[in-house]
């Protein structure tokens, strides 16, 4: 069966995921769509996929697993055994049980996983940590990917990645500690809402960026770089304390995208 396109699915609040998702389509030489779903209260519902259609599904990682914000639009999707590619985006250290607990949503969903891949991008916490990635070497390498899947999807019906093909833990290591704490806006605010209307999970009020739901807050710090003026950002010490001896602890040497095809 012919695949007649590819439809880009992710999670990006801080837009490394989205740009890798699109390179990866660009490089497979399919009609793109696209459904972003990183506006958690906003996001429109995506259509079912049709088994001549490829589903690019992308999101960051979060303390080693699926965003947790993220879970209630991935358990909606579904296909009708049709091909499927899991992609995380991880900040360096590494995508643990990500990549894993994504494949199987997607095969619960009626998915056919064929190829998977683990990216590198800018950590949200530090640009110490992959800064700048994805850069034109990874950009590339997911125009690459997106070609080998598909070459893989050409001629007869794609065989479906082996079972343990990804690597992960089942059962998944825990999720991160619920947030309790939350960017705050300082006096340089200029109240001009771009950081509500970035925030994924609506914790900034829109009228008063100095009131954020810190229950609601998942740490994205999308706030913080697409501000401005620089009002905004997570203060406490410690939390940055333990940043810092994460970044000496990982170094700085390259890593490359991990590749399951």
């Amino acid at each position: 069966m012919r695949i007649q396109r590819a439809r880009l699915t992710y999670f990006s609040p801080t837009n490394t995921t989205r740009l890798t998702i699109r390179a990866i389509g660009e490089g497979s030489g399919l009609p793109c769509a696209e459904s972003d779903f990183t506006n958690l209260k906003n996001a429109a519902p995506v259509p079912p996929f049709a088994p001549d259609e490829l589903a690019v599904v992308g999101l960051p990682v979060y303390y080693g697993r699926v965003p947790r914000a993220a879970l209630g639009v991935l358990r909606t999707l579904r296909g009708q055994q049709s091909p499927a590619v899991p992609v995380c985006v991880y900040g360096h250290r590494h995508f643990d049980d990500a990549l894993a607990e994504l494949e199987d949503i997607l095969r619960e969903g009626g998915f056919v996983p064929v190829a998977a891949r683990a990216f590198l991008g800018e950590h949200s916490f530090s640009p110490k940590l992959a800064g700048g990635r994805p850069d034109a070497a990874d950009l590339s390498a997911a125009r690459a990917f997106g070609r080998a899947v598909a070459g893989k999807l050409e001629g007869a019906a794609p065989s479906a990645l082996a079972p343990g093909a990804i690597p992960g833990s089942r059962p998944y290591r825990p999720f991160g500690p619920g947030a309790s704490l939350a960017p705050m806006a300082d006096e340089r605010c200029a109240s001009c809402g771009l950081c509500a209307k970035s925030c994924p999970v609506g914790a900034i009020d829109p009228s008063d960026a100095h009131r954020i739901d810190a229950g609601l807050c998942i740490l994205c710090r999308a706030c913080a770089k697409g501000c401005p003026s620089g009002a905004i950002d997570l203060r406490e010490p410690p939390f940055w304390e333990r940043v810092e001896a994460l970044v000496a602890a990982q170094g700085a040497g390259r890593k490359e995208a991990t590749l399951i095809l």
